[in-house]
């Protein structure tokens, strides 16, 4: 009766100890997630920085602003569009 008693403690240590570690190793997924998002806001302002100084540099003062600002958002919508379709089929296999 003893060993069944110890063997059911034992069992229970054993939980407590993995629900420990599963813990720890959770948190720093969460927090690697987070440094990853963060990375992706910062890689977004500057792909728009970019975006802006070839707006405002190079193609206003070749053409209108309104052609300008059309050069600059259609390849950026389709390189968009491509990306999300790449993304889609290999989500889909």
């Amino acid at each position: 009766m003893t060993a069944l008693v110890e063997l059911i403690l034992s069992l229970i240590d054993l939980i407590k100890a993995e629900l420990q570690q599963a813990k720890k190793s959770s948190i720093r997924y969460v927090i690697a997630l987070l440094l990853i998002g963060c990375a992706a806001v910062f890689f977004l302002a500057g792909i728009g920085l970019i975006l802006a100084t070839l707006f405002l540099a190079w193609l206003e003062a070749r053409y209108d602003p309104w052609m300008a600002a059309l050069l600059t958002a259609i390849p950026t919508l389709l390189l968009a569009g491509v990306l999300l379709w790449l993304g889609y089929r290999y989500a889909t296999k």
